[in-house]
């Protein structure tokens, strides 16, 4: 279900959308903007949120073209999770174009690389602007061995230029737990650090 209002302003002319909504079960999305036409294009401001969305539905609607193996890759390590809130904006002026997102992340469980141990409980908070992404874990841990868990709050994945291909992506891991466990956890599929070192 859902609903929208909006208005037309004549002198000058512009469109308002004041907002619209979308309800579908506990998720819920909204929209709001605005449409100035100049001489050769339109001015746009526009804002979207959604809460509550399972991850397994907004997969999906992520980005396919041009980055397919990126979004075959995401979909692979990603087991659980969702948005409870993200936040979406776009500015259109002159011809010139601008986006920027804020996003957080509940309940998530997923693989930093396909064979490394999964991380549970991941809470995070995401931005991505002028082609700049940055995820922040608040919270998650990883089993690495039967009685060993490592915290893993405070981890970083950040890529510098999204639009760049191929884009670079760094990870940087902040480990709370049994030195033994971060040390399985390094000598693992792929990374095998210890036994690469000899």
């Amino acid at each position: 279900s859902g609903k929208a209002a909006a208005r037309v302003q004549f002198e000058p002319f512009r469109v308002d959308l004041g907002e619209a909504t979308l309800r579908d079960g506990a998720s819920r999305a909204s929209v709001s903007g605005r449409f100035t036409p100049r001489a050769q294009s339109w001015d746009v401001v526009l804002d979207a949120s959604v809460y509550q969305l399972p991850m397994e539905r907004a997969l999906p609607l992520g980005p396919s073209a041009g980055t397919p193996g990126a979004r075959r890759w995401v979909e692979g390590l990603v087991e659980a999770g969702r948005i409870a809130q993200m936040d979406l904006h776009l500015r259109r002026t002159s011809g010139e174009t601008r986006t920027g997102l804020e996003m957080r992340l509940a309940d998530g469980a997923m693989r930093v690389l396909p064979d490394l141990p999964v991380v549970e409980g991941i809470e995070a908070v995401a931005q991505y602007g002028a082609g700049r992404f940055d995820l922040t874990m608040t919270q998650g841990a990883a089993q690495v061995t039967p009685d060993q868990r490592l915290d893993l709050a405070g981890s970083r994945f950040s890529i510098a230029d999204a639009r760049a291909k191929p884009a670079v992506a760094e990870v940087a891991l902040e480990v709370e737990g049994p030195v033994t466990g971060a040390l399985a956890l390094i000598d693992r599929k792929p990374l095998n650090l210890l036994s690469k070192a000899g």
